[in-house]
């Protein structure tokens, strides 16, 4: 799962934001008009990998901006999204720990020939080329880790090889998960800061973070 993306199931997983409305993984110019207050979060490029015996270790990194024209709700959103990375002594929420982990009720599973077509109950997030595990379907060829391919412009589906016959649709309670990512850490590089007012009046507060990706 990208960057951004991992980062966004972990605010949430954390209880930050309103899944459908506040926080944002998007360009600049792609914020959301109206009052706020918005989360939103930017790629920043990172550094280049880690190389270590053990392989080489990923570090992107993004900027959290919370936007909004109420400049006391604007700073408590940034500021739960800060106490999300760094506790009461300051220290590091996530050290070696794996993020980013989400999983999708599956509305329905079609197959035509060897491809079968996954359809979510709600946009899903994933990537062509991540491994999805699929779990629940009545027929076992359509469950395991499934390397997927996400159609162009389609946010709700994917699909993945399969071996065998099995019936189409399939049955059951399905459901497909990503794993999450493991991170040796996630840094923030300070604390938040006042970054002015943008075109429309609204305050803007934000900081950044750095990560660590371990290899898999």
């Amino acid at each position: 799962m990208p960057f951004l993306d991992e980062q966004v199931e972990y605010l949430r997983s954390e209880g930050v934001g309103d899944p459908a409305v506040v926080i944002f993984a998007t360009s600049k110019t792609q914020i959301p008009t109206g009052d706020g207050p918005y989360l939103i979060l930017r790629d920043t490029g990172g550094m280049n990998p880690e190389r270590t015996q053990s392989g080489s270790f990923q570090r992107p990194s993004a900027q959290l901006m919370a936007v909004g024209k109420n400049v006391t709700t604007t700073r408590g959103l940034i500021k739960k999204a800060y106490d999300a990375y760094v506790d009461r002594n300051g220290l590091l929420k996530v050290r070696n720990r794996v993020i980013g982990a989400v999983s999708r009720a599956v509305t329905s599973i079609t197959r035509t020939g060897s491809i079968a077509t996954v359809t979510c109950a709600v946009p899903h997030r994933f990537v062509s080329g991540m491994y999805i595990t699929i779990s629940g379907a009545d027929q076992a060829p359509y469950n395991g880790e499934k390397q997927i391919t996400v159609p162009d412009g389609s946010a709700s589906t994917f699909t993945y090889e399969v071996s065998g016959s099995p019936v189409t649709p399939a049955t059951g309670t399905i459901v497909a998960a990503f794993l999450g990512t493991r991170y040796r850490e996630v840094d923030v590089t300070q604390e938040p800061f006042d970054m002015g007012l943008d075109k429309s009046d609204r305050f803007q507060i934000g900081f950044n973070i750095t990560a660590v990706k371990v290899p898999s």
